[in-house]
């Protein structure tokens, strides 16, 4: 049987051999996609597949990139856009990019347009090119089977200037989430996300989206957006709320994966019991402490509330028990037993 499967394949053309090919990468994708989704060093493993099957090698690549780049210079020189026509396959797919939508690019590619959409945007780093925006455009050529793609060379461009380039033109773009810019903020050192992620990786919990988590976390931050605002305005505060819940327990148990005890009607309603009881914040932590705490009660309680029931409730639990005083717990001496004593003697 192994000498047949070997004969079989001696005997293959290429075009037998390229399709069998594509047809494993593309059950590779289904194998690596979640809900339909590749991450960017997904997407980039899958290309290098594509790459490795159409006899692209790094030196090539690399001749082409050069004779592109002169092209576009000369074109660029010239104050017009810096427009090339070239093989999706040449484009690289950096780690800050967002998430591929896999029905969507295939969708791209099997109804390509370029009347439709407006040119992707490429740069070109260390002799390759990168896709800046546009990689469902790209991706979806591919899909497509497309020889050529027309793009735009962004001459002259860091990757810093890139990833802010790709940040501000998401703006206005609903299919953008929170968690698409996440990783990408991270690369261009965004302020308000750095500190995110350093204070969810010192109160061990995992920012969603991040492609480089805290190992272990005891939780998941669910709210980017209302995170990366915090740690913008009030971060000290998002470390005092974070501290508090991890201290309740709240996220164990079913609700850690769901991501519920970090969620933004949580941050939400724990900003405003701060503001709340601004003065007695010390107060307000131990009677939620001594009177809220565990997954169960989360569960049982808290998870399934809207943002406005969930404040009502605690501040109701607050209001009742926050005037009566704490009672530390007394250590009591333990007793022997005579026989004991006896034993002993």
């Amino acid at each position: 049987m192994q000498h047949r499967c070997i004969r079989i394949e001696s005997t293959c053309n290429y075009t037998g051999a390229f399709y069998y090919r594509k047809l494993y990468i593309l059950k590779e994708i289904r194998k690596m996609s979640r809900n339909g989704k590749l991450e960017p060093m997904e997407v980039e493993t899958m290309m290098n597949e594509a790459r490795m099957l159409n006899n692209i090698i790094e030196v090539g690549e690399r001749m082409i990139v050069s004779d592109k780049m002169e092209e576009a210079r000369s074109k660029h020189d010239g104050r017009e856009k810096a427009i090339i026509s070239i093989n999706p396959l040449l484009i690289h797919v950096p780690n800050w990019q967002r998430e591929l939508r896999v029905s969507i690019a295939k969708k791209i590619g099997s109804e390509f347009s370029s009347y439709k959409w407006d040119l992707p945007k490429i740069m070109c780093k260390n002799d390759k090119f990168y896709v800046v925006d546009g990689m469902h455009r790209i991706i979806g050529a591919y899909f497509g089977n497309m020889k050529l793609i027309q793009v735009e060379v962004l001459i002259g461009i860091t990757e810093a200037e890139a990833v802010d380039l790709f940040l501000s033109q998401q703006d206005d773009r609903k299919t953008m989430t929170p968690v698409d810019i996440y990783s990408a903020a991270l690369v261009a050192k965004k302020e308000e996300y750095v500190t995110l992620k350093s204070i969810c990786d010192r109160n061990h919990i995992a920012v969603k989206g991040d492609r480089n988590p805290v190992k272990n976390p005891i939780g998941i931050l669910t709210s980017v957006s209302d995170g990366a605002k915090m740690s913008r305005v009030c971060p000290d505060l998002l470390d005092r709320i974070l501290q508090l819940i991890v201290k309740l327990q709240w996220n164990g148990g079913k609700s850690y994966r769901e991501g519920k005890a970090f969620s933004a009607k949580v941050l939400r309603v724990f900003r405003k019991l701060y503001s709340y009881y601004a003065g007695r914040e010390t107060d307000m932590e131990r009677v939620l402490l001594n009177n809220c705490k565990g997954s169960k009660y989360f569960n049982d309680n808290l998870s399934e509330k809207w943002q406005d029931s969930l404040f009502d409730f605690l501040s109701g639990v607050i209001e009742r028990n926050i005037d009566i005083p704490g009672i530390e717990s007394k250590t009591t001496r333990k007793r022997t037993s005579r026989k004991a004593v006896a034993k002993t003697a």
